[in-house]
């Protein structure tokens, strides 16, 4: 489902399903990695967050950028650069988040980390549509 253009359009709309669908996938590998890497490998769970995190986000790059910004008239160097640029305030603001619910607010870390996972994703689509993949 590859947009060609960026707005208020059905095909926007597809993209959004097809990028939360995206990032549900990747989601569940991070999850994944968080638990393997707490409950197996005795780490703590901020380090166990931002390992997953990167990994989940490598793999959706390359699912989105084949699939939904397939169309993109952005060059896949800058658009990659763009994506891990724009992802490191992504990784601050899950690890972050994910300490600040589990520490402050008092949630276990899952719940903080998928509450986070919410906003991430939402928010992820806009930044990729207007700046990694630049479908205005």
């Amino acid at each position: 489902m590859p947009i060609e253009k960026f707005g208020w359009n059905k095909q926007s709309l597809m993209g959004f399903v097809w990028h939360q669908g995206i990032g549900f996938v990747a989601f569940l590998v991070d999850i994944a990695i968080i638990f393997a890497l707490v409950d197996f490998a005795d780490m703590r769970y901020p380090y166990a967050v931002a390992i997953g995190f990167l990994v989940a986000t490598t793999a959706a790059y390359l699912m989105s950028r084949n699939s939904i910004y397939a169309n993109t008239q952005q060059p896949h160097s800058k658009a990659l650069i763009y994506y891990f640029l724009i992802s490191i305030a992504a990784l601050l603001i899950t690890v972050g988040g994910t300490v600040f619910f589990t520490e402050i607010v008092g949630l276990p870390f899952y719940i903080g980390r998928i509450l986070i996972g919410i906003f991430i994703s939402i928010s992820g689509y806009l930044v990729d549509a207007l700046f990694t993949f630049k479908l205005r």
